[in-house]
C-alpha cells in the first residue's frame, strides 16, 4: 500500500481492524495491509469472502490476490493445508553461514542471531 498521505498505513490498519473486527481470529488474520482469510472448505471460504467484502462494501484488485490455494506465503511463513513453517529463503543465509575463525566473526554472528530472535518474537 503506497500513499502520499502521512500516517496512511496506520489509518488503514485502524479502519481494517474496526471494520473487520467480527472476523479476526475466526477466519481472518490482518497484519498491516496483509489480510488472510482462511477456511477449511471451499463453501465456507466463499461465504467468508462474501461476508467480508459485500457486507462491508470492500473492493479489491483481483490480480493482487490468490484464492482457494493449498499453499501460500504470508509474512515470511509458508502456510499449507498440512502445516506452517518459516520460508527457507529467509533463513538460508544463517543456515549457510561460514564457520567463524576469529573472535570478531563470532561477535558478528551473535549480533545477527540476536536481531533475528528479536524479529521472530514480533512476527
Amino acid at each position: 500500500m503506497t500513499s502520499r498521505f502521512s500516517n496512511a498505513q496506520n489509518t488503514f490498519m485502524k479502519v481494517m481492524n474496526q471494520v473487520l473486527c467480527p472476523f479476526i481470529n475466526k477466519f481472518m488474520v490482518i497484519y498491516f495491509d496483509n489480510i488472510l482469510i482462511y477456511s477449511r472448505y471451499k463453501v465456507n471460504h466463499l461465504r467468508h469472502l462474501r461476508e467480508v467484502l459485500l457486507k462491508n462494501k470492500l473492493y479489491m484488485i483481483l490480480k493482487n490476490y490468490s484464492f482457494m490455494t493449498d499453499k501460500l506465503l504470508f509474512l515470511s511463513f509458508v502456510i499449507s493445508v498440512d502445516d506452517m513453517h518459516v520460508n527457507e529463503e529467509k533463513v538460508r543465509a544463517i543456515r549457510h553461514w561460514p564457520t567463524s575463525k576469529i573472535v570478531s566473526e563470532v561477535h558478528s554472528f551473535h549480533d545477527c542471531y540476536f536481531l533475528l530472535e528479536i524479529h521472530m518474537q514480533f512476527q
